[in-house]
């Protein structure tokens, strides 16, 4: 019985796997991965805290964009997760 709920599960979750490729499209996640790494690049410039209007807007911007990325992998390791304890679950045939 629990290995049918264990496939039963995982195949909802490897169902989702179009809705998350169309999360990460939708949410932008590579073009923040690239603006994160650009902005980080311009914060270790020198000089980039002499102008603190731009340094300020900078470091919001970073802040705004590693929460976005923290969030989604943590979304998608979540979901890797489930995964991998379906067939964990399935394989020692645990109820």
């Amino acid at each position: 019985m629990a290995v049918i709920e264990y496939d039963s599960y995982k195949q909802k979750l490897l169902a989702m796997d179009e809705t998350f490729e169309n999360l990460f499209k939708a949410l932008e996640i590579e073009q923040a991965r690239q603006e994160l790494n650009r902005l980080e690049l311009e914060a270790h410039e020198d000089g980039f805290w002499n102008d603190l209007e731009r340094s300020q807007k900078v470091q919001t911007r970073l802040k705004q964009l590693q929460n976005k990325l923290h969030r989604f992998k943590k979304l998608m390791s979540t979901w890797e997760d489930l995964t991998a304890l379906c067939e964990m679950g399935q394989e020692a045939e645990d109820p």
